[in-house]
């Protein structure tokens, strides 16, 4: 441990915000042992949360200066990622919006910028699911 101390430099200990529980003011520091006992409504065990991520990133697109977050893996024009995403647009979400409602589940949809522009029915559909 002393040696890994020594190959990080004096500098990293010396970081101006550094203290006992956290380095910023956002919020208090609470340790697990003293935090109270999450409870769920009705006693439950279990907590899901669902969440459909609705992409849409373009099928000759650019790695520069860095890829996007999230965008297709393969070397441009990445037929396979874009068919995915497409499908998943226009047929996927409705099926699994078919699903969630045959269980009485609900799901969160996370969709970007530019999946909401070229689907503004699928997210006028999406909003009226509440």
């Amino acid at each position: 441990m002393q040696g890994s101390q020594s190959m990080i430099g004096d500098e990293y200990l010396q970081y101006p915000a550094r203290k006992e529980g956290l380095d910023h003011n956002w919020f208090s520091f609470r340790s697990v042992k003293t935090t109270p006992r999450l409870k769920w409504p009705g006693a439950a065990q279990l907590a899901l949360w669902i969440t459909m991520p609705l992409e849409f990133f373009p099928m000759s697109g650019s790695n520069a200066p860095f890829r996007p977050i999230g965008a297709l893996d393969r070397p441009y024009p990445d037929f396979w990622g874009y068919a995915a995403r497409d499908y998943g647009l226009r047929i996927g979400v409705h099926r699994v919006i078919k699903a969630l409602d045959q269980r009485g589940l609900r799901a969160t949809a996370a969709i970007n910028m530019e999946a909401a522009r070229r689907t503004p029915a699928l997210v006028d559909a999406l909003a009226e699911r509440g």
